[in-house]
């Protein structure tokens, strides 16, 4: 079998290692130099992905326990901090770079090519299926066929946009479905750090959208700003200097350059599969929504995709024979997920006081923060909201929008979890349409 990786991202590479190692044709096209691969920043993910994925999994000295996360309300008078202990602490903080540069070595070791400094131009088509890929690399354009495409070129994918709309793919995300960032690390002053090594702030400076700063390293301090518009230098600086009395760590000598990317933050995609199509990562929105982290899931969604087209099930790579990839993923990882983007849309929808006051009277504790970044869905119940206050009097209105909240979570994680066990074009555009709703009731 003949197959094309669109962009070396993490579930890509992951299910190019696989097919590999079990006889297939794999290369991956990537725009990017080998030696760039990876944005030069940190993220947080939980190593077990690597053992799932059957990858060597990174060495304890590669990486540092993430145990300690404080957020902060909008007007930074209230916090709370979601500290997990050291020995029951699942989620670590590593280079991009490092984990990228295991993926790529595994996925040569086990037979797969690589097209380095080649960007993928569109699909190619024929009738109903994706057919291969057009590309441009240093030897100019190139057409190649294959049976299969995987699509792993993140958020704003080529592929996945240009399909045809007969397909039922989602191609464009839209405003609120993804962050647009910047992140640039400074010089550590060498200042104590406010309150433990990450802090997170809701709507800065009053804008829908977070920021975070974050000690890297004795050396550096990781500076970020996410909003749901375009990018504007002025305003991340204008953040930037309202954090710095609070945070006398970030200087102002750059210690690493910045860069603007767009996360989504957002529901997995509906439709994930076409004849000859899969799309994994971000290409599929395989991320937390509260915070858009999402190497954990693309790594264990690259695993599943592999065990699908492996399926002695598989001839022909058919929208049908490559369903029960995304079943798996839905019930295993996307049907929690998805029901925290209720949660962020009802965030973005809170004026900034409002946030503040349910920060103020602890209607959030720590372990719904724990969830939050973990990617566990939001669950109160009735002694919870009691214990909290809410069911005062003076709370009803913020308390019936919260149950409304938690009840359109639960609506829509049962809606994943009952995606269509095998691929009925009608049942599926049926099961879509509902997934793809919810949440328009709240």
């Amino acid at each position: 079998m003949k197959i094309l990786v669109a962009g070396a991202g993490h579930g890509g590479l992951v299910a190019a290692s696989w097919l590999a190692k079990w006889g297939s044709q794999v290369t991956v096209i990537e725009s990017y130099p080998e030696e760039s691969l990876g944005h030069d920043w940190e993220d947080v993910f939980n190593p077990d992905c690597f053992r799932e994925a059957g990858i060597p999994v990174p060495a304890p000295e590669e990486y540092r326990p993430s145990c300690h996360m404080t957020f902060h309300s909008p007007s930074r008078r209230h916090g709370i901090e979601a500290y997990i202990p050291p020995e029951q602490c699942t989620e670590v903080s590593m280079a991009r770079g490092p984990i990228l540069r295991r993926l790529v070595a595994a996925a040569r070791a086990n037979g797969v090519a690589f097209e380095f400094r080649t960007a993928v131009q569109r699909p190619l088509v024929e009738g109903d299926r994706v057919a291969g890929l057009a590309v441009y690399g240093p030897d100019g354009p190139r057409e190649w066929t294959a049976d299969l495409v995987i699509d792993s070129a993140g958020m704003d994918s080529p592929v996945r946009w240009q399909l045809p709309e007969r397909f039922g793919i989602e191609r464009e995300f839209q405003r609120g479905q993804y962050f647009t960032t910047y992140r640039m690390a400074y010089q550590h002053t060498g200042k104590a750090p406010m309150n433990g090594p990450f802090n997170i702030y809701f709507f800065p400076l009053g804008q829908p959208g977070i920021a975070w700063v974050a000690q890297e390293s004795p050396e550096s301090v990781d500076f970020l700003v996410g909003t749901f518009e375009d990018a504007d230098p002025v305003f991340v600086e204008r953040v930037r200097h309202s954090l710095l009395e609070r945070h006398p760590e970030m200087g102002n000598i750059v210690h690493r350059e910045g860069k603007v990317c767009k996360i989504p933050v957002r529901r997995p995609i509906s439709r994930m599969v076409a004849d000859g199509y899969a799309a994994v990562g971000d290409a599929a929105a395989m991320t937390v929504p509260i915070i858009g982290a999402g190497i954990s899931n693309s790594i264990r969604g690259g695993a599943l995709l592999a065990h699908a087209v492996l399926s002695p099930a598989n001839k022909h790579c058919s929208t049908a024979e490559l369903w029960p990839y995304q079943v798996e993923y839905m019930r295993q990882i996307g049907a929690a997920h998805a029901s925290l983007d209720i949660v962020k849309d009802f965030l973005l929808k809170l004026r900034p006081e409002k946030l503040d006051y349910i920060f103020r009277n602890k209607f959030l504790v720590a372990e719904d923060m724990v969830g939050g970044r973990t990617g566990r869905e939001l669950k109160l119940t009735r002694e919870q909201l009691a214990s909290r206050k809410l069911l005062h009097a003076a709370n009803i209105p913020l308390l019936t929008r919260m149950t409304g909240m938690l009840s359109a979570c639960n609506l829509l994680k049962l809606c994943a979890m009952n995606i269509p066990m095998r691929y009925n074009e009608d049942a599926v555009r049926a099961w879509a349409a509902l997934y793809n709703g919810i949440g328009n009731i709240i």
